[in-house]
């Protein structure tokens, strides 16, 4: 089963990202790592960040899924919620703001700011069409010499008196359809003060389908100033290792589709147990209670879940069967019968042998 998301396809075996020889990589740095978990639209809001923390500590940091920053100077009600301090409560939340004015994102960030989020982070790299057209995301890539002085406004605006504190992070791409663009995007970013660059090293036309470009990511990794996190396609423990075999000086890396395909994914990183069965349908139960509570709706809640169930079906062996009364279910009752059915009945991949 093949899937489309924030973090990309399931890299092949000879993906490029992965074409040197693996060196040793200590536990202890396997430790230390700064592990963030990246925005993913329709799946990392504040109940699915706040349940994952409680059964798999570890995240450094959690995005937000892109908060949209508007003439009207205020946030949509869902955006309102989902960085609401009470649903955040200790969990190391990361605001991220989309917008392509300078104006609108110094607000954005200040208003966060007064919330108490110290660091917020500007998405440069959904590729959506409907992002993009309005020269959002990254749409924002393809004028260089318009986001150079978009930087250049919100670093004097946000650098006054009184606003020292906010920290402001980019995730971007290598450019919007050439990635050549790459080097004259590290040219501009590092004449700005941003805490860190988090690169998807692909390019706005390769969406997720294409491999990520790693000779552009490693042209950055020796030039940006800026911290320099890795995202994309890091799906298990044996990828990070490789990845840090080749880059071993990345201060961090952000991982999103690993994560919901294996939520103890960090956990197992840093010498932990493997995802365990019965933790994992505990979970998801307490996942499912919630939305229902939220959205004061069982069907709703019913959707959601069945889009989470597209990754975690991969940490599975195969069964067709169960699987099909899970996505099929009609009402609340099934679900639960079903999901029930399912985990009782299916072992984890890990459980092969």
């Amino acid at each position: 089963m093949a899937l489309e998301t924030e973090e990309g396809m399931m890299p092949p075996e000879n993906h490029p990202a992965l074409d040197r020889r693996p060196e040793m990589v200590s536990l202890e740095r396997l430790k230390s790592l700064p592990v963030y978990f990246a925005p993913m639209e329709g799946y990392t809001g504040w109940l699915y960040r706040r349940i994952h923390q409680q059964y798999f500590p570890g995240i450094d940091k959690y995005f937000t899924p892109f908060l949209s920053a508007n003439k009207n100077l205020t946030f949509h009600n869902r955006d309102k919620k989902d960085v609401a301090v009470e649903n955040n409560r200790g969990v190391p939340v990361v605001p991220q703001i989309i917008t392509n004015s300078p104006e609108h994102f110094v607000w954005a960030a200040e208003k966060l700011y007064s919330l108490g989020y110290g660091e917020v982070d500007l998405n440069m790299g959904c590729p959506s069409s409907t992002v993009t057209a309005k020269r959002k995301g990254a749409g924002m890539l393809m004028d260089l010499a318009g986001l150079s002085d978009f930087f250049y406004r919100v670093f004097t605006m946000i650098s006054g008196e009184g606003k020292q504190g906010i920290r402001v992070s980019v995730k971007t791409r290598l450019g919007y359809s050439n990635p050549e663009d790459s080097l004259d995007l590290a040219e501009i970013l590092n004449l700005n003060p941003f805490s860190e660059v988090i690169v998807h090293p692909r390019v706005r036309a390769d969406y997720y389908r294409e491999p990520v470009r790693m000779s552009y990511f490693e042209e950055l990794y020796r030039t940006l100033k800026a911290p320099l996190v890795y995202n994309g396609d890091i799906v298990t423990k044996k990828g990070l290792i490789e990845l840090l075999s080749s880059y071993p000086d990345l201060p961090a890396v952000m991982i999103g589709r690993g994560l919901l395909i294996n939520p103890a994914l960090v956990r197992e990183i840093r010498g932990g147990e493997p995802l365990g069965k019965e933790e994992l349908q505990h979970f998801f139960q307490d996942l499912y209670e919630g939305y229902v509570l939220d959205y004061g709706s069982e069907r709703n809640a019913l959707f959601k879940m069945k889009d989470l169930w597209k990754f975690i079906i991969l940490s599975f062996q195969e069964n067709k069967r169960l699987f099909k009364a899970v996505v099929k279910a009609k009402s609340g009752a099934e679900y639960v019968q079903a999901a029930e059915a399912f985990f009782r009945e299916t072992p984890l991949l890990s459980e092969k042998g």
